[in-house]
């Protein structure tokens, strides 16, 4: 990996691209951010107008731990924009004075790492995002004071194919295990944004992926890492001291259509992209927050004045009207059975990128083979996160795992 390329990806945090501001973190940049040099920008952060987000103040939620908040703020409110079209002048002086104190922030760090770095950058130690840790006697140990970061598969082109694990200090083993799927228009986004604050203190083991995205490899490579990852932790389930038979899997947005198809697939023999012979990426509860669950119906649901549906060209490989095969094996509704796994289904009554409507469609696709399903409405844009509804989440995993 090139240097301009890694500085492009990890060690820059605000970067620009088009007319969207993008906040990306490594563990390089922690002491960094927690200098009194950076407050002041996370501070302005926070200040962003009400029309960005929910009007909530989320910030107290993270005290002084700012890299989480920029990676939560990434997440939440600025990864969603890049499926946006920006069209007052307004909001664009707001984002290019945002933009220039991102790239005065940073600065200063570009200074003191680039003259220091080989050309190979790879070579170079990284914690938890560039390092696989292994999988040994000790990990319960250092699984329960911090992420412990594995390599589940062979793509490490991006660090694709890496996962973070916590075990809970709570409870006894074996524990539920809750896996993360992040969002991010299949084409952005990272593991490290994972609210798994409530599921630890509910004694639940936590895992959060990494999977190819779109700049990379279209579908069904972003499925085929997550059935990867699913496969590998039940592998490795009594090293790990997590239960196989209570794994749930959580997402949004494109993460959300991600567990969805884990959980209407599971050990399906087909489609193409099934579980291999002899391996099992069964999960046995799935929470979808305001995923795409038919790629078939999606564009004449969507609000034309957004270019959502660019992302799902990106990710079939061309618009779905003209790979109408592999929008329909990309689908989750095309797999609904009444051997479907429950599933919580949460989406926001004012997303004006993924329609609610395909939320209500596979819940409906679900009810009518038989599975158990819960829709609910919330009261929300697209990124709807507040910590009650973390904790409606971690209750519908009770109601599942701890009957």
């Amino acid at each position: 990996m090139s240097v301009s390329h890694h500085v492009s990806r990890t060690i820059l945090g605000p970067i620009v691209n088009n007319k969207h501001l993008y906040i990306a973190g490594s563990e390089r940049l922690t002491h960094y951010l927690r200098s009194e040099a950076v407050q002041a920008f996370v501070e302005e952060l926070a200040r962003i107008p009400t029309d960005y987000n929910d009007g909530e103040d989320h910030l107290h939620n993270f005290g002084t731990q700012p890299r989480r908040f920029a990676l939560w703020y990434r997440w939440w409110y600025v990864e969603p924009m890049l499926v946006r079209e920006f069209n007052t002048k307004r909001r664009l002086a707001a984002m290019a004075t945002r933009q220039f104190a991102a790239w005065a922030a940073v600065i200063p760090l570009m200074l003191v790492i680039l003259p220091g770095c080989s050309h190979n950058i790879d070579q170079e130690s990284v914690p938890v995002t560039s390092i696989s840790s292994p999988l040994d006697a000790d990990v319960v140990k250092r699984a329960q004071a911090g992420v412990v970061t594995f390599a589940y598969g062979p793509e490490r082109d991006a660090e694709a194919n890496l996962l973070d694990f916590r075990l809970p200090t709570t409870g006894k083993p074996p524990y539920p295990l809750i896996i993360y799927i992040h969002g991010g228009a299949w084409l952005s986004g990272d593991k490290n944004a994972f609210p798994s604050f409530k599921l630890l203190q509910g004694g639940y083991a936590t895992a959060s992926i990494n999977y190819r995205l779109t700049d990379k490899a279209i579908f069904p490579a972003q499925i085929e890492d997550c059935k990867r990852a699913v496969a590998w932790l039940r592998s490795n389930a009594s090293l790990l001291k997590v239960d196989p038979n209570r794994f749930g899997v959580w997402g949004a947005s494109a993460g959300g259509h991600l567990v969805a198809l884990l959980g209407t697939t599971n050990d399906a023999k087909s489609p193409p992209w099934a579980t291999p012979p002899g391996t099992s990426a069964r999960v046995q509860a799935v929470c979808d927050w305001c995923g795409p669950s038919d790629l078939l119906t999606m564009a004449e649901q969507s609000d034309p004045r957004h270019n959502v549906m660019g992302a799902v060209a990106k990710l079939l490989g061309g618009p779905p009207s003209e790979r109408q095969g592999l929008a329909k094996e990309a689908s989750p509704t095309t797999y609904a059975t009444k051997g479907c796994p429950p599933f919580l289904i949460m989406h926001g009554d004012k997303d004006d990128l993924v329609p609610i409507l395909q939320s209500k469609e596979l819940c409906d696709a679900l009810k009518k083979k038989g599975a158990d399903c819960t829709f609910e409405t919330v009261d929300g844009p697209h990124n709807f996160y507040t910590l009650e509804r973390e904790v409606r989440v971690r209750q519908f995993f009770d109601r599942t795992f701890k009957k």
